[in-house]
């Protein structure tokens, strides 16, 4: 009968022993969830800087040609500036162009002139021949 009491006690020691082992840590726990930082809210700007290498491509490409040719003499714009339709964008000076198109018209026309006095002296000389029977 000793031995039986001293059995249950013991039993009884180990569960209240786990008890409180259990609620302790369980308490615990709690104590540590319930541990928070508090601040005054204020007013600020958030700032994230995101630094990256790498290429830039556009989505459209646009290539801009002019109908004249000629030297620039003056840009209105400079490289990434924006611009509507009908803007100005560049002074094209076509002088130079034209005097090339009347140089070479003027050549053009020397060389129709020397050929013409070569058909005509051809022309001549056959008709020579011919008169001569040849």
């Amino acid at each position: 009968m000793k031995k039986k009491l001293f059995v249950i006690g013991g039993i009884v020691v180990i569960i209240i022993v786990g008890l409180v082992i259990f609620i302790s840590i369980l308490g615990n726990k709690d104590a540590k969830e319930q541990q928070f930082r508090t601040v005054l809210v204020e007013k600020g700007d958030i700032l994230v800087k995101v630094t990256e290498s790498g290429k830039v491509k556009p989505v459209t490409t646009v290539n801009i040609k002019s109908e004249l040719a000629g030297e620039v003499k003056k840009l209105f714009v400079e490289e990434g500036d924006s611009v509507k339709a009908g803007d100005k964008l560049a002074l094209v000076q076509q002088e130079s162009s034209q005097a090339r198109q009347i140089a070479q018209a003027r050549a053009s026309l020397e060389r129709a002139k020397l050929d013409l006095e070569d058909a005509e002296r051809n022309l001549k000389r056959k008709q020579e021949l011919y008169q001569k029977g040849f």
